[in-house]
């Protein structure tokens, strides 16, 4: 007999399948997982905590901890409302699937997480010095590292920018890379980032304050340039979601520099990121390859990491790898940023080549000039490579490293690839045609897989002289006989200057990496002079120091070349500078640069090491800290350092000190810095440098300022 359904039936029935279902969806406890809307984030701001657990969770449990005490389970978290370090806002608390918290104490900061369903409770999820909350919001292009990974990164949405020597002092001189002069402003979420310059003095045209609509140097996207010669348009927005910012100098003269504050206007709008990468279709054993991320609707700058089979081999946005084996991986791509968290992984498979490479190149001029050009190789299944350029009259830019060969019209790339590739760029001498011959091969089967490809008069060159008339070389003249001669050394970075009949200063360039410097063309009379004062090197011939030279525009010119010979090294303290709030119970840096002048050329001059002894002598009301290079011997507030080296040693110290509680308004730290040398030194007066500064006021946390007034 067929069973009928009655309502009351029927109602037990849904109940019993309701019932399973949900058993069924709470069949396994939460996987415990989180994101934030930022990591750095300034004292007194707060973030959004973003729950992401998978297994439906209806229970939540946040505990914020102290970083520099947090060690383990059981601690006591300063997520308590009472502790003091932080608050819950908008109506949320820690048990909150979405908190909200604002931070009053600067620090790192640990996140915890667990979370229950009707099965039971996951297991904690902890970040360590997952939030970074900052004291003030000023950045010292050149002070040092900024950005929960100190690779100067900050997520803050306004700050203020300053160069190295800050509001009182002038910049230093040969800032850049080296010194950490540079900073990636990208706020989560940013739409537009709006920097105001209320100061831009600089000493000369050299030194330049670049302004870039992008997360790293693009000259595409170059929003300013300022110098001394161009300090206009002082307001410059980014739309790309970060602002890139590079402050050099040069090594002659300087200024009190740059002040500027930036604001944000962040996107409130919903996302749903999605993420994916590209790669070749084949992959081939020993050959490089790039796997390029293709991401949509991610808000910010996201961060990346990439994995070959479950180990980490890149953090960058696009992955370059070479395998050496032939077998199928697992490649995965992380993004990480703005409170979301997306990984993506596809199979790929290594063969070894056994087949003619694929082989062409092609030409990429700079500014439709003629007489420089990238030469872009396009192979698939290639890794070595021969370049052959005839004639032989041009200059190779960009030399690869050891175990690579350069000789006179030969380029031999061995296991050596760049980018991806090998892209020689060449300066074309002669006014002439050059034939151009590349030759590619993969190491494991070279006779199978060669490939030779010719373009006969591919590049045809003016006169490099009609763009530069000023020209020529700075080399060491080992035979003394006042000219270059084959195989001779080349200095690289040696400061050339052009004056005036008057002696009135015109610019500055620097030697490239084979001797050569340049200077445009100017109908006229001029002066070009070497600056090697604090250079290993000596002049003993006739052309030496300085040399006149009359161009004009129907003449070519001929080079000003100047021979040199090795002579001893200087060695001195460079700087003395304070970074930081050197405030009252606040902790700043001493940064000190001293050691060897002119690095670069040594390794032409000399083969024995230069040792001694650098020393710091700091009085006042402050207390030693750390330092980034540790000291050899500390006594009282003497501090020493004995150096093995020089040749091969760090010139940058940074140490931290806090200031005593009970210091007074102008209260004054003195510094004296000393190097003591165990050889001959080409100038004891800069051997010692004596710096005070002040103390200032203790910082108030209710100071607001506002630009403009």
């Amino acid at each position: 007999m067929k069973k009928i359904y009655t309502p009351k039936n029927l109602k037990l029935w849904l109940i019993a399948i309701l019932s399973f279902g949900a058993l069924k969806a709470y069949a396994q406890v939460p996987v415990a997982k989180f994101g934030v809307n930022r990591t750095e984030l300034g004292i007194y701001d707060g973030i959004n905590l973003t729950d992401s657990s998978s297994n439906t969770p209806t229970q939540w449990e946040w505990s914020i901890y102290d970083s520099t005490t947090f060690k383990k389970d059981p601690y006591d978290p300063v997520s308590d409302e009472n502790s003091g370090y932080l608050s819950f806002d908008q109506g949320t608390n820690r048990f909150s699937k979405n908190p909200k918290v604002s931070f009053y104490r600067e620090g790192k900061y640990t996140i915890v997480l667990k979370c229950a369903n009707k099965t039971g409770w996951s297991t904690k999820l902890v970040k360590k010095d997952y939030i970074h909350v900052v004291n003030i919001f000023d950045y010292y292009l050149g002070y040092g590292a900024y950005g929960p990974h100190s690779d100067n990164i900050v997520e803050t949405d306004n700050g203020i920018i300053y160069d190295d020597g800050g509001i009182h002092r002038n910049y230093g001189n040969n800032q850049g890379n080296a010194t950490k002069s540079f900073l990636l402003i990208h706020p989560c979420r940013a739409k537009k980032i709006i920097l105001n310059m209320t100061q831009l003095k600089f000493s000369d045209n050299q030194d330049v304050l670049y302004v870039y609509d992008d997360n790293k140097v693009n000259n595409s996207k170059l929003l300013a340039a300022w110098t001394n010669g161009n300090t206009s348009n002082k307001t410059v927005t980014a739309l790309s979601g970060s602002m890139y910012l590079y402050f050099k100098s040069n090594g002659s003269g300087v200024d009190s520099g740059f002040i500027g504050s930036y604001t944000s206007l962040l996107d409130s709008s919903t996302f749903t990121p999605t993420t994916d990468f590209t790669h070749d279709s084949v992959l081939y054993n020993g050959v490089p390859t790039i796997f390029k991320s293709v991401n949509t609707g991610f808000p910010g700058v996201p961060t990346f990491k990439w994995t070959f089979d479950g180990a980490l081999i890149s953090t960058q946005k696009n992955c370059r790898t070479t395998q050496y084996l032939d077998a199928t991986y697992q490649v995965c791509m992380q993004t990480i940023g703005c409170g979301f968290d997306t990984s993506i992984c596809k199979y790929v498979k290594t063969i070894t080549p056994n087949s003619k490479t694929t082989l062409n190149f092609n030409k990429i001029t700079i500014s439709n000039n003629s007489d420089t050009a990238w030469l872009k190789t396009i192979a698939d299944k290639a890794n070595r490579f021969t370049w052959t350029i005839s004639p032989n009259t041009y200059i190779l830019r960009n030399p690869p490293p050891s175990p690579s060969i350069v000789k006179p019209g030969t380029i031999q790339y061995r296991d050596v690839h760049g980018d991806s590739l090998p892209t020689p760029h060449i300066w074309f001498l002669d006014s002439t045609c050059y034939t151009i011959t590349l030759k590619a091969w993969n190491h494991n089967d070279s006779s199978a897989t060669v490939s030779t490809l010719t373009k006969s008069n591919y590049i045809c060159s003016k006169d490099f002289r009609l763009t530069y008339g000023l020209f020529g070389k700075v080399f060491n003249d080992n035979n003394n006989d006042c000219g270059y001669t084959s195989g001779e050394n080349y200095f690289k970075d040696v400061p050339v200057k052009l004056y005036d009949t008057a002696n009135n200063f015109l610019g500055q360039t620097y030697t490239l990496s084979n001797g050569m410097y340049f200077f445009e063309k100017t109908n006229g009379k001029f002066k070009v002079k070497l600056d090697i004062q604090k250079l290993p090197l000596v002049v003993k011939c006739p052309i030496g120091l300085d040399s006149t030279i009359s161009l004009k525009s129907s003449v070519l010119s001929g080079g000003i070349d100047f021979p040199t010979v090795c002579g001893q090294s200087d060695f001195g303290i460079k700087s003395i500078t304070p970074r930081g709030s050197v405030f009252p119970g606040q902790t700043h840096s001493l940064n000190l640069k001293a050691g060897l002048f002119g690095k670069t050329m040594i390794d032409n001059c000399q083969s024995n090491s230069d040792s001694g002894i650098i020393r710091l002598t700091v009085t006042g009301k402050i207390k030693y800290k750390s330092a980034n290079i540790t000291p050899s011997n500390i006594s009282g507030n003497t501090y020493t350092w004995r150096i093995k080296d020089f040749l091969k040693f760090d010139d940058f110290f940074y140490l931290q000190f806090k200031t005593d509680t009970n210091a007074t308004y102008g209260d004054t730290v003195l510094a004296f810095a000393e190097i003591l040398l165990s050889n001959n030194d080409k100038d004891s007066t800069n051997n010692k440098m004596k710096f005070s500064y002040k103390i200032m006021n203790s910082y108030d946390p209710n100071k607001k300022e506002t630009y403009p007034e």
